[in-house]
């Protein structure tokens, strides 16, 4: 495929490039994802990097196609809803809703000021996870004040202080396997997998009475 030289100081890859390839850039975690899978190719790639020539990023690019074996791809494909790069929230079917139990009336924290730069950040935040429906817009009683905490990246995440909130909450407590049984049943095993749940917490829907 003939490649286009641009007057720039760095090789960059053009679109042409990716479409052909079935490649997604993800400049939210400056990642390369298969447009097939939505999965992860090779590692990151960083802003402004360009060591490399453009034919060596397309043949380490093609080579990381590889990665992902015939039969995982078919497995993928045959459930794609399990599959996600984080701008949806798949509807659950699980069946599983949590409940907040509480004691008393509703208690109510004063709204206070955010930095500029915090609050713009809040308000892209939740208008993102307004369209991915897992938030909504509220006039409950119930009010928590909110914190920007900073994140390894330098970025900030949304949190909510909710300690008020859990001194008028019943516990809600579910006993755990102990680690030692959990580890004496790997012995012999050689295989392992795991599953990165894209917010997983908002996987578990709220009871619709708890919502407020």
């Amino acid at each position: 495929m003939p490649f286009v030289l641009a007057a720039v100081s760095k090789p960059i890859l053009g679109a042409d490039f990716f479409s052909k390839h079935h490649l997604l850039v993800d400049t939210a975690t400056n990642r390369v994802l298969s447009a097939e899978t939505l999965l992860p190719i090779g590692g990151s790639v960083e802003p402004g990097s360009g060591s490399d020539s453009g034919s060596n990023k397309k043949s380490r690019l093609v080579a990381h196609l590889s990665v992902i074996s015939p039969p995982v791809r078919n497995l993928l494909s045959e459930f794609p809803g399990v599959v996600g790069d984080g701008t949806t929230t798949p509807k659950p079917l699980h069946g599983v809703e949590h409940t907040i139990e509480t004691k008393g009336r509703p208690l109510f924290a004063k709204s206070r000021r955010l930095d500029l730069d915090k609050l713009r950040i809040a308000e892209k935040e939740f208008r993102a996870l307004e369209k991915m429906c897992i938030v909504r817009r509220s006039n409950s009683g119930w009010s928590s004040p909110l914190h920007m905490v900073p994140k390894p990246d330098g970025s900030f995440r949304p949190c909510g202080d909710y300690r008020r909130l859990n001194t008028v909450t019943e516990d809600d407590r579910y006993p755990l396997p102990s680690i030692l049984d959990f580890s004496s049943n790997l012995a012999g095993c050689t295989v392992f997998s795991k599953v990165d749940l894209v917010k997983g917490y908002h996987q578990v829907p709220m009871v619709e009475a708890d919502i407020p």
